[in-house]
Protein backbone atom coordinates (compact mmCIF):
# COMPACT_ATOMS: atom_id res chain seq x y z
CA UNK A 1 0.00 0.00 0.00
CA UNK A 2 3.06 2.13 0.72
CA UNK A 3 4.57 1.72 -3.13
CA UNK A 4 1.03 2.62 -4.28
CA UNK A 5 0.64 5.23 -1.87
CA UNK A 6 3.66 6.93 -3.16
CA UNK A 7 2.26 6.34 -6.66
CA UNK A 8 4.48 3.73 -7.65
CA UNK A 9 3.53 1.14 -9.75
CA UNK A 10 4.41 -3.02 -10.41
CA UNK A 11 5.97 -3.14 -13.67
CA UNK A 12 5.22 -5.67 -15.73
CA UNK A 13 7.62 -7.76 -17.07
CA UNK A 14 8.45 -7.90 -20.89
CA UNK A 15 6.92 -10.45 -22.83
CA UNK A 16 10.26 -13.01 -24.45
CA UNK A 17 10.53 -12.44 -28.26
CA UNK A 18 11.22 -15.46 -30.46
CA UNK A 19 14.68 -13.92 -30.64
CA UNK A 20 15.09 -14.04 -26.97
CA UNK A 21 13.90 -17.68 -26.47
CA UNK A 22 16.13 -18.88 -29.29
CA UNK A 23 19.28 -17.28 -27.72
CA UNK A 24 17.76 -18.99 -24.70
CA UNK A 25 17.87 -22.12 -26.19
CA UNK A 26 21.10 -21.90 -28.53
CA UNK A 27 22.96 -21.18 -24.74
CA UNK A 28 21.22 -23.96 -23.39
CA UNK A 29 22.37 -26.97 -26.24
CA UNK A 30 25.78 -25.47 -25.40
CA UNK A 31 25.87 -26.07 -21.86
CA UNK A 32 24.18 -29.37 -22.02
CA UNK A 33 27.46 -29.93 -25.15
CA UNK A 34 29.71 -28.97 -21.98
CA UNK A 35 28.27 -31.18 -19.49
CA UNK A 36 30.67 -33.30 -17.80
CA UNK A 37 29.31 -35.96 -15.83
CA UNK A 38 32.21 -38.04 -14.79
CA UNK A 39 32.44 -37.23 -11.64
CA UNK A 40 28.58 -37.66 -10.79
CA UNK A 41 27.00 -40.11 -8.40
CA UNK A 42 25.00 -42.33 -10.13
CA UNK A 43 22.08 -40.85 -8.09
CA UNK A 44 22.89 -37.34 -9.75
CA UNK A 45 23.49 -38.82 -13.19
CA UNK A 46 20.19 -40.52 -12.81
CA UNK A 47 18.31 -37.46 -12.08
CA UNK A 48 19.55 -35.64 -14.97
CA UNK A 49 19.37 -38.35 -17.46
CA UNK A 50 15.28 -38.20 -16.03
CA UNK A 51 15.67 -34.26 -16.37
CA UNK A 52 16.78 -34.85 -20.37
CA UNK A 53 13.95 -37.54 -21.18
CA UNK A 54 11.63 -34.87 -19.89
CA UNK A 55 13.02 -32.56 -21.61
CA UNK A 56 12.94 -34.78 -24.83
CA UNK A 57 9.31 -35.15 -24.56
CA UNK A 58 8.68 -31.10 -24.17
CA UNK A 59 10.29 -30.93 -26.72
CA UNK A 60 8.47 -33.83 -28.91
CA UNK A 61 5.23 -32.39 -28.23
CA UNK A 62 6.35 -28.72 -29.35
CA UNK A 63 7.21 -30.19 -32.80
CA UNK A 64 4.30 -32.28 -33.16
CA UNK A 65 1.21 -30.71 -31.59
CA UNK A 66 -1.64 -33.07 -31.15
CA UNK A 67 -4.88 -31.18 -32.69
CA UNK A 68 -6.78 -30.07 -30.32
CA UNK A 69 -10.42 -31.61 -29.55
CA UNK A 70 -13.23 -29.05 -29.61
CA UNK A 71 -15.80 -31.86 -28.11
CA UNK A 72 -18.08 -30.31 -25.51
Amino acid sequence: MKKAAEGRTKREKARETAADVMEWLRKAVAHLGAVDASAWSDEEKAAFDQALLELETTIHARLNPQPSSNLA
